[in-house]
């Protein structure tokens, strides 16, 4: 019998004063009968512009304590907010926050001082791309998966040679509206390395189709109908 392994993580990119905040909930499946891991978007969140973070935190924190996020683990950016917004997140919330400051660098490291990780961006963008374009990255029908897909068809990056030597992304916040892009980008690095949750089987697939069953996936294009589950 093949076997089903589930990683799940959420992303949360927390706006400025002209930005939007969004979550993204994300599992990785990783099935024996295929070559490469899918990607599930099992939970979109975008709130309004201004929206304040207490507030945000307060729903971050029901969404995470939920049963079936008991394992998950919360990345979020600070590189726009700062440290002092991340730790009001992290009190408020009171769930295993993973903090990422966005750079333009070659390798992802933990700082320990800062207690943050270091991401490039070509991680973030490249994670995304790869499972956006092979098709291996599926989506909750909601409304945000429709504003998704308007997101990911407006995002693009050029790719320079860098001062150094090595090769580095230009901005890819230059005005258009990114957010859950950046939250779905955050949940998929972060669950690339995680251990899974669970080890299942052909015959065991509850923790795959907990809440929303394969037959409701859908690529991300076009009308995608249907509802969000009950948090």
């Amino acid at each position: 019998m093949a076997a089903i392994r589930v990683t799940r993580a959420a992303g949360l990119d927390l706006g400025q004063m002209q930005d939007f905040s969004a979550l993204a909930v994300v599992d990785r499946i990783d099935d024996e009968t295929e070559a490469f891991p899918q990607y599930q978007c099992r939970f979109l969140k975008r709130w309004p512009l201004q929206t304040p973070y207490p507030r945000i935190a307060e729903e971050v924190r029901r969404i995470m304590k939920a049963e079936i996020m008991r394992e998950a683990l919360l990345a979020v950016d600070q590189t726009g907010v700062g440290a002092p917004v991340v730790d009001l997140i992290r009190e408020y919330t009171d769930v295993a926050l993973v903090p990422i400051h966005i750079t333009g660098g070659i390798q992802a490291h933990y700082d320990s001082e800062a207690r943050r990780w270091t991401v490039p961006k070509k991680d973030l963008v490249g994670t995304l791309q790869v499972a956006y374009n092979s098709r291996r990255i599926k989506v909750i029908p909601c409304p945000e998966a429709q504003i998704l897909v308007r997101e990911l068809k407006n995002f693009k990056y050029r790719l320079h040679a860098g001062a150094a030597g090595g090769m580095q992304f230009d901005t890819w916040r230059d005005g258009q509206h990114d957010d859950l892009v950046l939250a779905l980008a955050l949940a998929c690095w972060q669950v690339n390395r995680m251990s899974p949750l669970q080890e299942t089987t052909e015959d065991n697939r509850s923790l795959v189709s907990q809440y929303m069953p394969r037959k409701e996936l859908e690529y991300m294009e076009g009308t995608i109908p249907g509802k969000p589950p009950a948090w």
